[in-house]
């Protein structure tokens, strides 16, 4: 009953947003992890109290094997908030509290994942073989190879472009960037943790930092989000 009224609401929800979204649904957390091996999911909505697997440990197991994605929690057990907070969950969505709570979690979602203005959210590079253009939100990192700069994407995709990392630096300064060093340039969001020598990326990647950019690395993420997944070391 729960998954057929989640999954109804949440077309609804998306639908009157101008979205099309694809839904999976499972009675298990073994199934869906068993399909995550063949899917890419953007977001996951479970539930806490399972008989085969809870759902902190199922959003544990996710995110080791997808890092980007999001979890939120449909659940009875408003007792377990707390616990839930180990994973970072980007709502908690109460069963006694549905439609209400279900509202609000998806249009936060929808602005932070589905913002409209392109020239916002958006950047032109030039390739070698042409122009394309790519979601500014999908770069983890740009490392600067010489003459040339190398975008790695949430996707495990890379390309290179001919262009100046200043350039770059003053177009994404205030979309969550932060030069770290001479040659990287970090989506402030997709930093793991960080010490005095190094930030860890969502990816795994570790970029060296300048030691005297720790601080500022620290405030330009609370900047950018108001729920902080970075560890300091």
């Amino acid at each position: 009953m729960a998954l057929s009224l989640a999954k109804t609401g949440l077309i609804n929800l998306f639908s009157e947003k101008g979205i099309d979204i694809n839904i999976d649904c499972y009675a298990s957390g073994k199934e869906l992890l068993e399909e995550s091996q063949r899917k890419q999911y953007h977001l996951a909505i479970l539930d806490i109290d399972m008989p085969d697997m809870s759902g902190i440990a199922l959003a544990e197991k996710l995110l080791k094997k997808n890092f980007t994605i999001t979890i939120m929690f449909l659940s009875q057990r408003e007792d377990l908030v707390f616990e839930c907070l180990s994973v970072h969950p980007f709502a908690f969505i109460r069963k006694g509290n549905f439609i209400e709570d279900l509202c609000k979690a998806i249009s936060l979602y929808v602005e932070t994942a589905y913002e409209r203005d392109d020239e916002q959210t958006t950047l032109t590079i030039k390739k070698k073989t042409g122009i394309v253009t790519v979601p500014i939100g999908d770069i983890l990192y740009i490392e600067g190879k010489r003459n040339y700069q190398e975008f790695y994407f949430k996707s495990g995709d890379k390309i290179q472009a001919r262009v100046l990392m200043r350039e770059l630096e003053s177009l994404l300064l205030d979309k969550g960037f932060i030069r770290i060093q001479k040659g990287f340039l970090v989506n402030v969001l997709y930093i793991r943790r960080l010490n005095k020598k190094a930030v860890l990326m969502t990816n795994g990647d570790e970029l060296p930092i300048s030691p005297k950019k720790k601080d500022e690395i620290m405030q330009r993420f609370l900047e950018v989000t108001q729920d902080s997944n970075l560890t300091l070391e």
